[in-house]
């Protein structure tokens, strides 16, 4: 039988040529396969697919595991005289190598720039230049292949991608205040062109199959389901000699000779990366020092003409290792832990939600139903009328047809999920009968109490009795429109920020008698919609604007104090802001902001007492509104430039200046004054970050990183500060606790120090280990 040795006489009979040639692969195939996470194996015409499936985690990550066990096995190949060409392929659905395992970083960063240096990016660097020196290598590319999975990519020879929605190629390390440390600032330069590659690592932007297969990032895309075939078959060409590799680096002849002009012409490296430092800094504001020290790489290796030698990569460790010690770096690494933490439930019991109403197609209804039937679960959008239920339908149907524009999405995709919206209203004898299906339903009406106490008892009386009745109310009390229910259990607050699509939280507001399957349930869904939940109290403001109250509270007094009005929104964005407190007001509408502000000052009392009532009314009877309705408090550019202005791309666009209506309205209460920038920005964000610690010590959010979580990606809260917890931290709390006391001492109450963060200063205590 097989596997037995054969025997005559006490001596061994020499095998047949094929069978042992097949007992010397089964050999080589055992000495290879037996890793835990990487296993390989043998197809004709010498070829050894390696399959990448790393047991510990969803998702493939460049770790310790794969680092130690990938080089072995690779050096056993290059030495193996039967393999002629190497195919990468992971075992994961829709990720063949998700990026570095940050995880390491902290455990390093403590043994100093050094240590970063040598075991994170000389190792992978190392690894990554014996794979490119060897034997032909293909990466066959399904799913997320970002970062050190990028880096990896760009070390084979050739690179597949499927045309999978899923796949996306791309270098974010920028977003971890980092830069690519395993070669990309050298080999993607290299690839692609300087003018292709310089954007995608300072944006940390990702890229399609065909937009890579466009940039010549990949070489070739196809089907899903034939992508190992397709790897096959480029390998087997290449093996036998009947195709080469492509040729690296050639550009259309335009870009070419721009690119032929900043390598070898000084005046034109300056002046490309010249533009290329304002325009970070403009966007950046100068508080994050990544993307200079992008700029400073790629632009010092090609001045040195070391792009892709030694000194190149020495000058991409360097970096790395100085920006991974960053406190920013390490702030931004915490939003993506906490971004981690934040996407595990810690409630039980969810229930399975198969099919969601969403009463309500207006901007919010329409944006709640879209982000659901993306993700695979059916809506039923329900309008009060036919005209209503066509805006909201067109809407959603818009936003899916800018997907296609973009590829992100295909047309059949767009129409599946399109499937999956039933739009009924009020004239229609069929409507109760497709709400009755759902398993949870949203109403996403005016912020009329009244009205939704009549969508409690309608609903209660169509919908079955264990569907959950969710409201996305931004200031209702969730307790008060669950006073008349019949079942006060079922009910649960989910609020949404606007714009739906794009705004990442979500906030779930359970009340007293809220049962926790239906907050699991909550959190799931919001899961399921690609959300960061947050559970808090219900309390006015949930947590997101209960902290932006006394946030506008304060841009109401310095409104009047500052002798340019200009300079409140120009030192928040300086702070880290994305806007400042003027473009926030007017975006959401002066009525909403104003709304919140009045909502508050019963609550919070003190907290809420600096803005002059009076002023503020005036300005409402004034008639500004908003931007959405042509008067602000600053009045706007076209979005349209000139023809003129169009062919400068580097012609710096006309900002907003102040609105006379509104600089009329405020006259009479003005007392300006000359206040710098540095404290503007002190004594706003003090009030944000004050009354956080405030939700803290009431219970309002469950943990620090909840509220550093909620506070980044509600309002935008500096991202490269880690949330104002950690912004606390790192300042120290004795001495955020002393320059409270100097501003309350100077200003007054508002800007008494939380109890909390008095007692932490006493006990020499942090928000995070």
């Amino acid at each position: 039988g097989e596997g037995r040795i054969i025997m005559l006489m006490g001596r061994r009979l020499p095998r047949p040529p094929a069978l042992r040639r097949g007992y010397q692969l089964l050999q080589r195939m055992m000495s290879t396969a037996n890793s835990e996470n990487v296993s390989v194996s043998m197809h004709a015409d010498g070829i050894a697919v390696v399959s990448l499936n790393l047991k510990s985690s969803k998702v493939n990550t460049l770790g310790k595991d794969l680092l130690m066990e990938l080089p072995p096995i690779i050096d056993s190949l290059e030495k193996d005289p039967e393999v002629k060409s190497v195919i990468f392929i992971s075992g994961k659905k829709n990720n063949f190598i998700a990026g570095a395992d940050i995880n390491i970083f902290d455990e390093i960063a403590v043994q100093g720039k050094d240590a970063i240096k040598k075991q994170v990016c000389q190792l992978t660097q190392g690894f990554f230049d014996r794979m490119e020196k060897g034997k032909v290598k293909i990466a066959a590319i399904d799913g997320t292949c970002l970062g050190g999975g990028a880096e990896f990519a760009l070390a084979c020879h050739y690179r597949i991608a499927s045309i999978n929605p899923s796949t996306s190629i791309g270098f974010p390390e920028v977003m971890l205040g980092l830069l690519p440390g395993a070669g990309g600032t050298q080999r993607l330069p290299k690839l692609i062109g300087i003018q292709n590659a310089l954007p995608m690592i300072l944006t940390g932007g990702s890229k399609t199959a065909q937009q890579a297969k466009k940039l010549k990032l990949v070489d070739q895309t196809c089907d899903p389901g034939q992508l190992l075939q397709c790897a096959l078959a480029t390998a087997r060409l290449l093996n036998k000699g009947e195709m080469k590799l492509p040729k690296r680096g050639e550009l259309p002849w335009t870009s070419s000779y721009i690119e032929d002009a900043i390598k070898n012409y000084p005046f034109a490296r300056d002046f490309f990366f010249g533009q290329a430092r304002k325009m970070a800094l403009k966007q950046t504001n100068g508080n994050y020092p990544a993307p200079s020290k992008i700029i400073d790489v790629i632009e010092g290796s090609i001045a040195k003409k070391v792009l892709g030698k030694d000194e190149g990569y020495e000058m991409e460790a360097d970096a790395f290792a100085e920006l991974a010690l960053t406190h920013e770096s390490s702030g931004l690494r915490a939003v993506f832990f906490g971004q981690t933490a934040v996407k595990k439930n810690p409630f039980s019991g969810a229930m399975d939600v198969k099919k969601v109403g969403v009463l309500g197609a207006g901007l919010m209804g329409a944006g709640i139903a879209e982000v659901t039937i993306v993700k695979g679960v059916p809506v039923v959008l329900k309008d009060v009328s036919a005209k209503g239920l066509s805006v909201g339908e067109t809407n959603i149907q818009k936003s899916m047809q800018d997907k296609v524009k973009k590829k992100r999405m295909n047309n059949f995709d767009k129409d599946v999920t399109l499937s999956r919206l039933i739009g009924v209203h009020n004239e229609m004898p069929a409507w109760k009968d497709h709400i009755r299906q759902c398993d949870l339903v949203i109403e996403a009406v005016f912020e009329d109490l009244s009205l939704k106490h009549k969508i409690v008892e309608e609903m209660e009386s169509i919908c079955k009795p264990e569907c959950i009745l969710a409201t996305n109310t931004s200031s209702l009390p969730v307790s008060e429109i669950a006073k008349f229910s019949s079942r006060p259990q079922n009910i649960v607050g989910m609020h949404y920020f606007s714009p739906v699509p794009k705004m990442q939280l979500l906030e779930i507001i359970p009340h007293a008698a809220t049962d926790e399957k239906v907050i699991a349930t909550a959190v799931q869904l919001g899961l399921k919609q690609g959300k960061l939940p947050i559970v808090c109290k219900d309390v006015p403001g949930f947590f997101v604007n209960r902290c932006l109250g006394p946030y506008i509270d304060e841009s109401m007094v310095l409104a009047f104090e500052v002798d340019d009005l200009l300079k409140l929104d120009k030192s928040l964005k300086k702070f880290g802001f994305p806007v400042g407190p003027l473009v926030l007001a007017d975006e959401v509408g002066i009525d909403v902001a104003f709304h919140l502000h009045n909502n508050l000052i019963q609550d919070l009392g003190v907290r809420m007492s600096g803005a002059n009532v009076e002023a503020m009314k005036a300005i409402k009877d004034a008639g500004i509104k908003g931007k959405r309705f042509g008067c602000g408090f600053l009045v706007y550019p076209p979005k349209k430039s000139s023809a003129l202005a169009g062919l400068n791309p580097f012609a710096s666009k006309p900002s907003p200046t102040p609105n006379p209506v509104a600089l009329e309205a405020m006259k009479p209460f003005m007392k300006p004054g000359k206040i710098e920038e540095e404290e503007i920005a002190l004594r706003m964000s003090a009030r944000f970050i004050n009354e956080a610690i405030f939700c803290l010590q009431d219970g309002v959010i469950r943990n620090a990183q909840d509220g550093d979580i909620a506070a980044i990606f509600g309002i935008g809260f500096p991202p490269f500060t880690g949330g104002p917890f950690r912004y606390i931290d790192r300042i120290g709390v004795s001495k955020y606790v002393d320059e409270l006391n100097k501003l309350a001492d100077k200003y007054g109450a508002r800007f008494t120090p939380a109890p909390l963060l008095v007692d932490m200063a006493k006990q020499g205590k942090k928000f995070y280990k």
